[in-house]
């Protein structure tokens, strides 16, 4: 799985399909047992 960069915290919901959430924005969705 490949991680691109955010410029900003949320991207808006016309871009929801091309934002990859970041580390921490999956951590506060769902904890991983990994981190």
């Amino acid at each position: 799985m490949i991680h691109l960069p955010v410029t900003t915290a949320r991207s808006p919901p016309l871009g929801d399909a091309q934002h990859f959430p970041t580390i921490d924005e999956l951590n506060a969705e769902r904890p991983c047992p990994m981190y």
